[in-house]
């Protein structure tokens, strides 16, 4: 039945499109689509102020919907964005998105469209899309091949090339669609970094003068009961006097409790500008740390069932294993003896990771994905 419904609504999507596709294409118009958040992602407001700069005559269209699952007005508010996006695919030169969008890999666009998929990581730690079909961490094969997931992308941008096999496993694509250039959030990370960590500290007065703990742990899809608990087991035992700790759980999974700092006003990735250490699992913030310099403790309390229900590409573990824990007090006994200066974080293992998983030329992927842009936009 699902089957059945999803063919007549592709096919209805289609006989619009069929229309849409008479209008005739803007030159140099550039439309943004993504579903990871409601605001503007970072990576495209980055980009289109480059754009902007490089070619001022370009036209810009955005359109950023992130579903709340438990809203049908929320969901059938997204099926108007996703008709608006259906005429701007129409009537643009380039399409710039950072998730799976339905309309993009269901439809069938005019020669002209070129679509760039600048992925949300910097690098593929945790297996997914192709790599996770028929898993409880992924999708239904079924599903997937019905919604043509990750289908219709001409350049796919990934971070340094060591990550290749495991992009072009996750997107069902070949290497030659991949441009290893980057995400303009990398640019963000390590340059003005002063002024940018100013503004936080100025938000945010406590954290100055004190040792500043970022936990940031991934999405775990269908495990929310045991996600809270390995959460409250890690959060219950940390002394908040002691440190200056933020949490920021994933957008699809909040994590709950009391007693430590939200700093709801600056991002995960943000606040890595101010962090001392990083406590994450799995996440792909572990790269952006490693861009960053922050020293980064793995507190994967699951290690097992996640490897079973959604797998990995990269065993932090074993990259990194005098930074891994399964406890949370082993965790935070290690975190207060480099904290309290009586051992000594094994900086080596943080490096050679750096050296090995994040592109060695950093500070310029905003100018590269501006120039692959401009150059698609023919006239």
């Amino acid at each position: 039945m699902k089957q059945l419904v999803l063919s007549i609504g592709k096919a209805c999507l289609s006989a619009v499109y069929a229309v849409l596709k008479l209008a005739p294409t803007h030159p140099r118009k550039v439309v943004f689509l993504s579903r990871q958040t409601s605001a503007l992602p970072l990576d495209f407001s980055l980009l289109q102020e480059q754009l902007k700069a490089d070619c001022p005559e370009v036209e810009m269209v955005s359109i950023c919907h992130r579903i709340k699952e438990d809203s049908t007005a929320d969901k059938l508010r997204f099926c108007a964005n996703m008709l608006r996006s259906m005429y701007h695919l129409a009537t643009s030169q380039v399409a710039v998105l950072d998730t799976y969008w339905p309309a993009v890999s269901l439809l069938d666009h005019k020669k002209d469209l070129t679509v760039v998929q600048m992925w949300h990581a910097i690098g593929k730690i945790k297996q997914s899309g192709y790599q996770t079909l028929g898993r409880s961490g992924g999708r239904s094969e079924q599903q997937a091949r019905a919604l043509r997931m990750h289908e219709g992308y001409d350049y796919i941008i990934a971070g340094a090339p060591v990550w290749n096999p495991y992009y072009c496993a996750s997107f069902g694509c070949t290497e030659d669609k991949l441009v290893n250039i980057g995400l303009p959030r990398m640019d963000y990370l390590v340059n003005d970094r002063e002024q940018k960590r100013e503004r936080i500290f100025q938000a945010y007065p406590q954290l100055r003068e004190r040792t500043v703990v970022l936990y940031a742990p991934t999405f775990r899809r269908n495990a929310e009961e045991a996600s809270q608990k390995g959460y409250a087991d890690l959060l219950k035992r940390v002394d908040t006097e002691k440190y200056a700790f933020v949490v920021k759980g994933h957008p699809n999974q909040a994590v709950a409790g009391e007693g430590f700092l939200r700093c709801g006003k600056f991002s995960a990735m943000s606040m890595l500008l101010v962090a001392d250490y990083l406590i994450t699992d799995y996440s792909a913030i572990t790269l952006e740390a490693a861009v960053a310099g922050v020293r980064t403790l793995f507190y994967q309390y699951d290690y097992d069932d996640y490897m079973a229900n959604n797998g990995l590409n990269l065993d932090v573990s074993r990259t990194m294993p005098s930074c891994a824990y399964r406890s949370a007090q082993e965790l935070l006994d290690a975190l207060d003896s480099y904290a309290d200066g009586t051992a000594e974080y094994p900086e080596e293992e943080r490096l050679e990771f750096a050296r090995t998983y994040v592109l060695s030329d950093l500070g310029h992927s905003t100018k590269d994905l501006a120039d692959l842009v401009i150059r698609n936009m023919r006239v």
